[in-house]
């Protein structure tokens, strides 16, 4: 796939009602390998964002994506394109990884991550933060 194409690819849309986010996998370790597509509902959305919509509270899954947030957006997109990862099969749990993450504006977070699935979230390790946008006001 073309730079081009990927960053189009890349951007998130709707898909029957839920919001997915494409996301390039590379498996291998040599230039020229090919990585590998997943699409899939956002590891922090679905059924908790069903029922703040139904009934006008959070859930557990929105207070995690909240706080890791407290970290930046790409926090949290880190450690949620992981957990959509492994969740998929395309990585094992417990192995270590890169996670690029960041916003529609592009990447600008990089952290090494232990994967887990979303049922064992709390068996994620933020191992190293490689990279985040610094927060700084004004005043």
């Amino acid at each position: 796939m073309a730079s081009g194409q990927f960053d189009r690819f890349t951007r998130s849309r709707q898909r029957g009602g839920s919001k997915v986010t494409p996301f390039l996998l590379h498996l291998g370790g040599d230039r020229g390998q090919s990585g590998k597509v997943h699409t899939a509902q956002h590891g922090f959305g679905g059924v908790g964002r069903a029922v703040r919509k139904k009934l006008g509270t959070y859930e557990l899954e929105e207070i995690v994506a909240y706080t890791l947030r407290i970290f930046g957006q790409g926090m949290k997109v880190a450690c949620e394109i992981v957990i959509m990862a492994a969740d998929a099969g395309l990585i094992p749990s417990g192995q270590a990884v890169i996670a690029i993450a960041g916003t529609a504006r592009g990447a600008d977070t990089a952290v090494v991550l232990r994967a887990a699935n979303a049922q064992a979230f709390f068996d994620i390790q933020v191992m190293e933060v490689l990279c985040k946008p610094g927060f700084y006001t004004t005043e």
